[in-house]
């Protein structure tokens, strides 16, 4: 797994580094920024934290790689990102309104991990966030039949579908399920 993290890191500085090679030429001027090749931006969220915090986050999907959930966590650690978490159910319901829209998700997702826990020692019904130890305050959307911690090892928290078919919704998981994962970039905006 190292390995693979490596070359999508080294993939992504050598594209990142053709910003240096730019000439004054106003056509190269005009040139796009870098597509980062490890992530996929596909959607944005503005609101309001229940601290009365305004904030703007940016999702990234990873493109070509699955992890589990920690190293999932550990990967956007290193892109300077969190693993997605979900302010308010507002925010939720538009994450899962963007999963429903993205082609690329479509075409090629069934799951996306995201940062919410729960401990299977205790009620399954409390899930966490682990970028804050935060209690998720709200019910959270649940796709049909879900959370079911099938064979009492289910204890990590998912945005997909069952099956293709199946309408988008949150889902728990295994902590060993690879699947692709969603990173964030919070922006806090001053009042």
């Amino acid at each position: 797994m190292l390995k693979q993290i490596l070359i999508f890191v080294t993939t992504y500085l050598l594209v990142s580094s053709e910003d240096q090679f730019r000439t004054s030429s106003s056509v190269l001027h005009a040139k796009t920024q870098p597509k980062n090749v490890a992530f996929e931006d596909f959607g944005n969220y503005s609101g309001q934290s229940s601290t009365g915090m305004n904030y703007k986050k940016t999702y990234f999907i990873s493109r070509y790689f699955k992890s589990f959930w920690p190293e999932s966590k550990s990967i956007c650690n290193s892109f300077n990102m969190e693993l997605a978490t979900f302010e308010t159910l507002d925010e939720a319901q538009n994450f899962v309104t963007i999963l429903e829209k993205n082609e690329y998700f479509k075409a090629n997702g069934r799951f996306v991990l995201v940062d919410g826990v729960t401990d299977l020692q205790g009620s399954p019904a409390e899930w966490y966030w682990t970028n804050s130890g935060e209690k998720i305050p709200y019910s959270i959307p649940w796709a049909a039949a879900q959370p079911d911690n099938f064979y009492n090892n289910e204890p990590v928290l998912s945005v997909g579908r069952i099956s293709m078919d199946d309408k988008v919704g949150f889902n728990d998981i295994p902590a060993n399920y690879a699947a692709r994962f969603a990173c964030q970039k919070t922006e806090l905006i001053k009042n």
